[in-house]
């Protein structure tokens, strides 16, 4: 019997403390705070993913047009091998690229007197290891390639090449051997950089860590510090994420690899940092997507034209910090209760309501634009913000309903 009892005494506190805990999540503001905190944590595991990357694109692009300051490019000229050099001219779609045809290039913008050159092509070796450094068939052109180097270094000229990586996984990162491995002793004005992106093209490529201690730069950054780019002096830790704002690729000035070795459009190379690199389309002439071309802020566009946006932000002090850690959840909560307030308010108006609801959404599209314009630092709110929001529709919809039900 006292068992029974027992028994029964045990399921009665069940229930009430039950009733209790459905009482407790009845209440709004108890269920905006924990969606409140579960869209700060999908936020931060969503902003390592591609989850909405194009919309988060949009938004980042459009916080820049906004701005009164129209930013173009200043330094850089793009040397562009298209569609009627390599499917149709002497390239012959070769893989790899015909090394001498580069070397040319590398000559006549030395002779058009360009400040700094930046060779934006996989020059790896064979192997890894550098054994063979290069197949001896293309050791001929690749010898005339160094040699275009080596006079262009002479001529008080900045090079800048691609430096091979892998990524061993756990953040181990290897460097590999390159076709002009090891470089010669007159290569002093030369520097290297990865040119590898990050998943979201935002992203300025960090300087990473190698498994031997070795610090090594991404292509950019390289050609930044190849310029004094004054913005390097702000920047005290290129290891942390940073973004960086694009220019459409249409607004970069470029010259054909024709055109240049055809002595045509030479002077808009001189004292000008000039990159070179491939635009043909993958799949043959006109056909299919162009060759190493990525998701952008400003569209689809080849690795050549995103280089050239990372060291134009550098150089024009167009990067941006990102809002991380305990300062970010904790605007991002507070954030998320104001959004959430103008749902628990009761107005009779629906113009006032509307208003009043749609208030929150404009402090927080102030707070982001002035925060990234005035202070460089760039602000997303977006996931709990809208996990508020949608709770907040829901929660209006419900209300609707039972005031009709009762009519």
């Amino acid at each position: 019997m006292a068992s029974a009892d027992s028994k029964e005494t045990s399921t009665g506190a069940f229930k009430k403390a039950t009733k209790t805990l459905l009482s407790f999540f009845k209440q709004y503001w108890v269920r905006v705070v924990i969606i409140a905190i579960i869209g700060i944590y999908l936020g931060e595991k969503l902003d390592d993913t591609e989850f909405w990357i194009h919309a988060r694109y949009e938004v980042y692009q459009s916080l820049q047009n906004l701005s009164w300051r129209k930013p173009h490019p200043q330094r850089t000229v793009l040397v562009l091998i298209g569609d009627d050099e390599y499917w149709k001219g002497e390239l012959q779609s070769r893989v790899p690229i015909k090394r001498d045809y580069l070397a040319r290039i590398i000559d006549a913008s030395t002779a058009a007197n360009a400040a700094a050159i930046a060779l934006d092509f996989d020059l790896r070796s064979p192997s890894p290891e550098g054994n063979p450094r290069e197949f001896p068939e293309y050791q001929q052109e690749t010898n005339k390639l160094i040699d275009a180097i080596t006079n262009a270094v002479a001529s008080g000229k900045r090079v800048i090449l691609p430096k091979t990586i892998s990524d061993e996984g756990n953040g181990n990162y290897v460097v590999e051997s390159d076709i002009y491995d090891p470089a010669p002793s007159g290569w002093g004005n030369v520097l290297t950089g990865y040119h590898v992106f990050a998943d979201d093209t935002r992203r300025l490529p960090p300087v990473l860590k190698t498994n031997t201690g070795q610090l090594i730069d991404p292509f950019s950054l390289a050609i930044a510090k190849s310029e004094n780019a004054p913005s390097l002096e702000n920047i005290s830790d290129f290891t942390a994420t940073l973004y960086a704002g694009f220019l459409p690729a249409r607004k970069f000035p470029r010259v054909t690899s024709t055109e240049l070795l055809n002595n045509q459009k030479k002077g808009e190379l001189a004292n000008k940092v000039v990159i070179i690199g491939g635009v043909w389309h993958q799949l043959g002439y006109q056909r299919g997507p162009e060759v190493n071309a990525y998701d952008t802020p400003v569209g689809n566009i080849p690795g050549i034209f995103i280089h050239a946006n990372y060291f134009e932000a550098l150089w024009d002090s167009r990067i941006y910090r990102v809002w991380e850690g305990w300062y970010m959840r904790i605007s991002e909560f507070l954030l998320a209760l104001l959004v959430a307030l103008p749902f628990a308010l009761i107005i009779q108006s629906k113009v006032k309501r509307a208003v009043i609801i749609a208030l929150p959404y404009l402090v927080i599209g102030i707070i982001s634009y002035v925060s990234l314009i005035n202070f460089g630092w760039f602000f997303d709110p977006v996931i709990p913000v809208l996990s508020v929001s949608a709770h907040g529709v829901l929660e209006q919809v419900l209300h609707w309903r039972e005031a009709a039900a009762r009519v």
